[in-house]
């Protein structure tokens, strides 16, 4: 089918959209063919505001998340759509559902397991019949997470790899890192749905084929604790959405090839040990609060004081955009050969920029 745009980046005047669009200009500049591609969102005033700041001169496309005739037309014009609308709670479902009734690929930055799952167990028949390709989580969740432990298994070509523990360290600069209230927001909101994930999951859980395994299962710790490798630091469970991710994406492999072998796998964060009492308090009282309505609703009321002044409605300067990095470091162990003796670990890391923004654009 004959579409006008190669790709519609939605949500385009938003904090992360405006981000997309920039490193969309400077891509596009690359390619060899000329790139066919178009703003949207639901004010024409402030998708111009974004042209003018981001020095782009490409169509615009009007159209409300609340009117789903309108994101049907939106998508019928576009081989892929991009979505920075957020939180996709709230927001994404009508844009996932416009992608797979229209056929159109859809890629977009979730880092919402509730809302990927969600939609896996709504739109995934019809996205089949119509061929489109339903991508989540394609920024810093889940990319560097998922390649990362896709390539780590991969090393262990003859063999079998047992397990892969990730862990997560920030660079930061002398202001500190810093996130958007958006990012914030979906955090607050996905830890008090907690319940409405085990139910989606257990509706998709006969859908779901059973990953094969081997060797010892690793022990999932929730923090804080040490470890050797890593001295002076301080670890936890990461809460974000990569871990689903990588068993998603294990799933699907299987589902391809029933002989597939999958792995054992956790993910953690770091912080220097120095800094974890303000993780302990920080962290307690959001994990007191997202159990109740009125904690959550003070939560996002007050979200400088609740998390050290790290998120803000204002999100990060330029300073602290170049100055804030990330690093995973994968530890996996498995078997380098058809035999039990064949002992191997594998070790390696995935670095990049800032992985709010400009990492994730």
């Amino acid at each position: 089918m004959s579409r006008e745009f190669d790709f519609v980046i939605y949500g385009a005047s938003g904090f992360t959209g405006e981000f997309v669009v920039k490193t969309a200009k400077e891509s596009c500049g690359k390619e060899d063919r000329p790139i066919k591609w178009a703003i949207a969102g639901r004010s024409q005033a402030k998708l111009d505001e974004v042209k003018t700041r981001c020095g782009v001169d490409v169509p615009c496309i009007i159209a409300d998340v609340a009117n789903q005739q309108a994101l049907n037309d939106m998508c019928k014009q576009t081989r892929v759509l991009l979505n920075c609308v957020g939180p996709y709670r709230h927001f994404g479902e009508s844009v996932v559902r416009a992608c797979a009734e229209t056929g159109t690929d859809y890629v977009d930055l979730c880092g919402e397991p509730e809302f990927l799952e969600k939609c896996q167990l709504q739109f995934h028949k019809t996205a089949q019949e119509t061929g489109a390709l339903i991508v989540g989580s394609c920024g810093f969740d889940s990319i560097p997470q998922d390649l990362g432990a896709w390539f780590v298994r991969q090393q262990f070509e003859g063999g079998t790899c047992h397990a892969i523990e990730a862990f997560l360290s920030f660079k930061a600069g002398p202001k500190g890192a810093a996130f958007h209230y958006a990012t914030y927001q979906c955090a607050v909101e996905g830890f008090g749905s907690a319940g409405e994930l085990k139910n989606i999951r257990k509706q998709l859980a006969d859908s779901k084929p059973k990953l094969h395994t081997e060797g010892k299962k690793l022990k999932l710790q929730k923090g804080p604790f040490s470890d050797p490798r890593f001295p002076g630091q301080t670890l936890y469970a990461f809460p974000g959405a990569d871990a689903s991710v990588v068993k998603r994406t294990q799933e699907h492999f299987t589902e391809e090839n029933p002989e597939h072998t999958s792995f054992h796998h956790a993910c953690y964060f770091m912080l220097p040990s120095a800094y974890s009492w303000k993780m302990g308090m920080y962290g307690g009282m959001f994990s007191v609060l997202t159990g109740w309505q009125w904690g959550r609703d003070l939560l996002l009321k007050y979200p400088g004081f609740f998390t050290n002044g790290t998120f803000s409605h204002e999100g990060p300067n330029e300073e602290q955009l170049k100055d804030t990095s990330f690093e995973w470091t994968f530890h996996a162990r498995g078997r380098a050969g058809p035999s039990r003796s064949d002992y191997m670990r594998v070790t390696a890391k995935v670095a990049g920029p800032e992985p709010g923004y400009v990492c994730t654009s």
